[in-house]
């Protein structure tokens, strides 16, 4: 599965690694969304990739996944260069909004401190 993955990123560019991951996260968006924080978490750790195990006959140590659909399902994902920097920029302007209102409460916290020695 490993190597599949690899293959395709190789082929396709970083923006291949964003479909396998946009593309999971699509698959478990339902069950994320009900879970809470710490179940969150381990819902990560073990069971993203369920949607694509193959049933468990009790014969296999390791389960096994059907990697041909993940793949294919990856590569209908289209994610471009361009929508990459429009996320980049759109996540710098929250950044820098966020920045500003931290800067402008600190300030009025520091003339409040001002006003209430003064008084």
């Amino acid at each position: 599965m490993v190597f599949r993955i690899f293959d395709h990123i190789l082929a396709n560019g970083i923006e291949a690694m964003f479909s396998f991951s946009i593309l999971i996260l699509q698959k478990n968006e339902a069950a994320l969304l009900r879970l809470n924080f710490d179940a969150c978490l381990d819902y990560l750790k073990t069971s993203l990739l369920d949607y694509y195990q193959i049933e468990d006959d009790g014969e296999q140590d390791e389960p096994q996944f059907r990697v041909d659909d993940f793949v294919r399902d990856a590569s209908r994902v289209k994610i471009t260069p361009f929508q990459l920097d429009n996320y980049a920029a759109e996540y710098e302007e929250l950044r820098k909004a966020q920045t500003a209102h931290i800067i402008e409460m600190d300030n009025m916290r520091n003339e409040n401190r001002t006003l209430k020695a003064q008084v």
